[in-house]
């Protein structure tokens, strides 16, 4: 895909390993950014010096920002986005009206993230999908250690249908984009806390011997991935061993795969199978 323009590029920032790949690899690739840390002055952990901090009580500099440098799309990521800012209370009491206007919608983050792309169209601004530019953070091709998993593929199949109809239906005010089953019985579902926490729940829950431990993440349908992309990483696959799952199936195509090197070895030493949703 063609790079986007390099000084009309913002790169917006959260802390974390991901939010450190971003920001490497995307100038590695020739595409230049502004680069506009989210988070409070003292907690910026990337090397990049930032061009702009933005204080979570003043969302609305940051459209402003983007508008006076004349930026015309931006890519999101990392540990802290701008959904993460609004869920957990990181506020001053001096909200700008912007900030004040996404705030009414924390109780529905999709619509929040409407709401936030909507103030990005209106300054000009496109999103971009990092994967799109970086296609080793893709999940190109399932891992199968043992191909006794492919008989269960219409099994597997029912399962991702009854996980979109889950998740269709959302956990306000935050946004459930994974869940666990034993063969076809749901013993999990992500909490605010996200996906590792579930997957360390996990380990504590029986599971009979011959049981099918399956996990599925997905994004929801009609949500801004862009913003908030569904991610797994080395640490994510770390946890499903000790959660003594089967097979992790997920989005490939609105999903972001971290590490994927160290992905795979985990799977393989540990058996699990990392299948695309859309390979069913």
């Amino acid at each position: 895909m063609e790079n986007p323009e390099p000084q009309r590029t913002a790169l917006l920032l959260g802390n974390g390993n991901y939010a450190q790949y971003l920001c490497d690899n995307l100038h590695k690739k020739g595409i230049a950014t502004h680069l506009i840390a989210l988070f409070r002055k003292g907690e910026w952990s990337i090397t990049a010096t930032p061009d702009y901090q933005l204080d979570l009580s003043q969302v609305g500099a940051l459209f402003q920002y983007l508008r006076e440098k004349n930026i015309q799309s931006a890519f999101v990521g990392g540990d802290f986005t701008l959904a993460q800012a609004m869920t957990r209370g990181r506020w001053s009491w001096h909200l700008d009206p912007v900030s004040v206007e996404l705030a009414a919608k924390l109780l529905d983050v999709p619509e929040l993230l409407k709401n936030v792309r909507s103030h990005l169209d209106a300054a000009g601004v496109r999103l971009l999908f990092a994967p799109e530019y970086l296609p080793e953070l893709r999940l190109s091709n399932d891992i199968i250690h043992d191909s006794n998993i492919l008989t269960r593929a219409s099994k597997l199949t029912g399962l991702v249908e009854k996980a979109r109809a889950i998740l269709a239906k959302g956990s306000m005010p935050f946004v459930t984009q994974c869940v666990a089953f034993d063969d076809d019985e749901l013993i999990a579902k992500e909490g605010p806390r996200g996906t590792d926490r579930m997957l360390k729940k996990l380990a504590g829950t029986p599971k009979k011997a011959d049981a099918l431990r399956v996990v599925i993440k997905l994004c929801p349908r009609d949500y801004e991935y862009r913003i908030d992309a569904p991610l797994i990483g080395d640490r994510t696959m770390t946890h499903a061993a000790t959660g003594k799952v089967d097979v992790f199936i997920f989005d490939e195509k609105k999903g972001v795969v971290f590490r994927p090197d160290e992905v795979a070895s985990i799977c393989r030493a540990h058996r699990i199978a990392l299948m695309r949703a859309g390979s069913l």
